[in-house]
């Protein structure tokens, strides 16, 4: 098995020359997967183009999968780091005792705003002192007047700073996910590839609704929907495929045909399964793209090339399908103080970013000792997975934990967990 191979693998030294055939034969078997040989003995020019057009590729997909494990910032973590910096000696659990008073001081008149603070609160939230305000505290472990005196300045304040952060990771993963979900259709087999290529597109995405137990409350959200199935109609034939980032995967579905058919009604598109209500759409969020997304003829006999306008264009309809610029997730990273009295945390959005990171189920089913640690010390991240492929790793990392010990065995056994 796979697992017996990479263990193998340590005992065996493959010279330079028969690698390099190794590679020339698999870099020829992916051009003819791919649609870009057809002979079965390559000229040295079309081997050539074939290594560009791979190396194009592998290219975009790691960026796609860098950007898309961008890392949310948290605004919590950014306070906590400037309070640290500021107040290196103090214990930081002083930071989240909340004992700080927000009071008011002019001529004849002392008042005091309701509620106690913590210098954490007060350091996410951020905003400015009003005229003759100040932080007052009959707690002797907190430096109020050090504390007010670098609050005002400025040197504490972390919401833009967050904001700023926290758009640019958003932009970061949204075209990370439109790149892994271009590169996702890439690997599709030529007719499923001409189908998305040509045919008429339509797209519906779902999120997952739980019941309210009295009949005035609206359904609250339960799962945020991280997929999104795509409707083709090509010289009459439908076809609908299901794009998961998650799992690395655009699979055929086309037993949602009946309901995915005109009219598109409530009727049709939603689903109730005992209190859990699965909402479908009619996604479509680029009208100004029409045109985009209209069957056409074929222009040749040849496989679509990776990387395509139409390819691009159903990318970046998933990456926004994801909603990522929605509020609630940015009200999830923001975290909940003191000030936020209307606030509530909610699991299915905190969930959602966690899923966001492409094969996050299969990396915890490993990283709980299903497989062992060695797999993630080896840097498995979407690309090794793809390439791989997660039965593999899994064998992989029992490989790693039973028949691969030393460092030269790992240095061997590692290229079998991505590209030359």
């Amino acid at each position: 098995n796979y697992a017996q191979v990479l263990a193998y693998a340590e005992q065996v030294n493959t010279t330079p020359s028969a690698l390099h055939d190794i590679r020339q034969k698999a870099l020829a078997d992916w051009g003819r997967a791919n649609g870009l040989l057809t002979g079965t003995t390559p000229t040295q020019p079309e081997q050539d183009a074939v290594r560009v057009e791979f190396n194009r590729q592998i290219e975009a997909l790691t960026t796609a999968s860098s950007q898309a494990q961008t890392p949310i910032p948290s605004r919590r973590e950014m306070a906590l780091d400037a309070l640290k910096a500021a107040f290196p000696d103090l214990d930081p659990k002083v930071f989240e005792a909340p004992s700080l008073a927000r009071v008011f001081r002019v001529p004849g008149r002392t008042g005091q705003f309701p509620g106690m603070r913590s210098m954490l609160d007060i350091v996410m939230h951020g905003g400015k002192l009003g005229t003759h305000e100040h932080w007052e505290s009959p707690d002797k472990r907190i430096p109020a007047i050090r504390f007010c005196q670098l609050f005002e300045s400025g040197t504490l304040d972390v919401a833009d700073a967050f904001k700023g952060a926290y758009d640019g990771a958003i932009t970061s993963i949204e075209k990370g996910q439109q790149g892994l979900a271009d590169y996702l259709i890439s690997t599709l087999p030529p007719q499923d590839r001409k189908n998305l290529e040509y045919g008429q597109l339509e797209f519906f995405h779902t999120n997952d609704y739980t019941m309210a137990m009295d009949l005035f409350s609206k359904p609250t959200l339960r799962t945020r929907g991280h997929t999104l199935r795509v409707k083709t109609t090509l010289n009459g034939e439908v076809n609908i495929y299901e794009i998961d980032t998650r799992r690395a995967t655009v699979e055929k579905q086309n037993y949602w045909k009946t309901r995915y058919t005109p009219p598109y009604t409530e009727k049709n598109l939603h689903h109730t399964e005992a209190n859990v209500i699965s909402k479908t759409r009619l996604f479509d969020p680029f009208k100004d793209e029409a045109d985009q997304a209209r069957e056409r003829s074929p222009s040749s006999a040849d496989t679509p090339k990776f990387g395509s306008t139409r390819s691009d264009y159903i990318g970046r309809v998933f990456a926004k399908s994801l909603d990522l610029h929605n509020e609630d997730l940015l009200q999830q990273a923001r975290g909940v103080t003191s000030f936020d009295k209307n606030a509530a945390t909610n699991t299915a959005i905190g969930e959602f970013f966690l899923n966001l990171i492409p094969l996050r189920s299969a990396i915890v089913n490993f990283s709980n000792g299903n497989v062992a640690d060695g797999v993630l010390d080896l840097g498995l991240d979407f690309i090794g997975l793809v390439t791989l492929g997660a039965g593999k790793a899994a064998q992989a990392g029992k490989a790693f934990s039973k028949g691969v010990s030393t460092l030269s065995g790992v240095s061997k056994a590692a290229r079998f967990l991505g590209t030359s």
